[in-house]
């Protein structure tokens, strides 16, 4: 995508999304799914207005302008300066697993599916803006399960409080929801509740790194 591409759609997004923040229950939505990202004083600014049920621009503009560029950092395909992959899986086309065509990752920012023959996401997550839950949980049976610990994330594991259950006789989903709506799903996973637990570890260690 151009520059003036990039810039127009974001000028697009910005307009959408200023105009859905115009009524108090699309306001209270977006503080609802998007408090670890909006600023604590912004949050406290758009409180403050909604509870003397007045309309401030300028407070809508700083509001909409961090939502629409975390959206637009989220779907992102690159990885982030500060990024990590901490768990994965990949999907080939072949037994020899040479010919990749689709990835699945976690990191300390979000979790997504990567297209490789479209070059960009097929669903994404952000942590901060996510749950995360187990179903579909099975024994493995021998079967084969999908996706491996990276070395920062067995390390992030293993410091994790309290310490998942490190079973790999397990197999499961681990689905990622926002505001109750799912937004990605791994299936089939090797020992889905460590998986879990380590998206939750990742997400503790963010809510501390922001600032106070």
């Amino acid at each position: 995508m151009l520059v003036e591409d990039m810039v127009t759609a974001r000028d697009v997004q910005l307009e959408n999304v200023r105009k859905l923040l115009e009524t108090p229950e699309t306001l209270n939505g977006f503080l609802r799914v998007f408090n670890h990202v909006i600023p604590k004083d912004l949050v406290i600014r758009v409180k403050t207005m909604l509870q003397e049920n007045r309309f401030d621009k300028e407070v809508i503009g700083e509001l909409t302008t961090v939502v629409v560029d975390y959206n637009i950092k989220l779907h992102n395909p690159s990885l982030w300066k500060d990024e990590k992959v901490l768990w994965g899986h990949n999907e080939a086309k072949d037994n020899a697993n040479t010919n990749i065509w689709r990835t699945w990752a976690v990191t300390n920012h979000r979790a997504f599916v990567y297209d490789h023959n479209v070059e960009s996401f097929e669903a994404v997550a952000g942590l901060l803006v996510s749950e995360v839950d187990v179903v579909n949980e099975h024994s493995k049976n021998g079967g084969v399960c999908n996706g491996i610990f990276s070395e920062a994330g067995k390390t992030l594991k293993e410091n994790a409080s309290p310490p998942s259950d490190e079973s790999d006789q397990t197999c499961g989903d681990v689905v990622f929801t926002r505001d109750g709506i799912e937004t990605l799903r791994f299936c089939n996973v090797e020992n889905p509740w460590s998986l879990k637990v380590l998206v939750e570890t990742a997400l503790k260690r963010l809510l501390c790194d922001r600032p106070k």
